[in-house]
């Protein structure tokens, strides 16, 4: 008696074994298409948080370590030009290792916030790369930025008119014509008034990091018009 083959697999009646299809990207853990009411922004926005967060630290960390150690160093020498100038360089690393570690705090803050409702509507542009690569470069960001320009609908448009986008690890982008919801990082919260009735407080259009929520699939993007926080 003959035997029947089912399939193309590896012997006789093995079935087929279809190929799974690609997600895609912003599919992954922590995609729009997971999101809850309950979700955080860093759960949300692909990574960007947590990895900006972890370079802060990881910076702050080489800066402090250099600077301890040159201070070291200063300390074993007799005074002189080059023992107060190493001082100085120390003294400089060290402020930059505190403002790293603040600044990862910050961002580290930010992802704990929840994906709020509200939020001021605007329209994104076409977006560009922030450093475009070179052809033939031997190292490439694997991660890029883009720089987009936004209009609000009810104001002065988020950072001027245009922002610095963090590219998310899962590949999802914002493109020409995507509504969002956009929120300005003041003072550990997320504010989301146009208005201003205190004459202290900065408009939303001033400088600043901002969280644009993607009406279309909730898809969180975080941004800023500080070009030290893009590396």
């Amino acid at each position: 008696m003959a035997e029947s083959n089912t399939g193309t697999g590896s012997g006789p009646g093995t079935p087929d074994r279809e190929p799974k299809p690609d997600p895609g990207p912003g599919s992954g853990r922590g995609s729009a298409g997971d999101l809850t009411p309950e979700s955080t922004i860093g759960e949300a926005d692909g990574g960007v948080s947590r990895r900006v967060a972890r370079r802060c630290r990881i910076a702050g960390s080489m800066l402090a370590t250099v600077g301890g150690s040159v201070l070291v160093l200063a300390g074993l020498r007799s005074l002189d030009m080059v023992s107060a100038m190493s001082i100085l360089l120390a003294a400089a690393a060290l402020a930059g290792a505190a403002l790293l570690v603040r600044r990862a705090g910050l961002w580290s803050s930010i992802a704990r916030f929840r994906v709020a409702d509200g939020g001021r509507l605007a329209t994104v542009g076409p977006p560009r790369p922030l450093s475009p690569g070179l052809a033939g470069a031997p190292i490439r960001r694997r991660v890029g930025g883009a720089v987009i320009p936004i209009a609000s609908a009810d104001g002065p448009p988020p950072g001027g008119g245009a922002l610095v986008v963090h590219g998310r690890s899962d590949g999802a982008a914002l493109v020409a014509g995507d509504a969002v919801r956009c929120w300005r990082v003041v003072r550990g919260s997320l504010e989301t008034s146009a208005a201003h009735d205190d004459p202290d407080e900065k408009p939303d259009s001033g400088g600043g990091r901002f969280v644009l929520r993607r009406g279309s699939d909730s898809a969180v993007f975080l941004a800023t018009t500080r070009l030290t926080d893009t590396w």
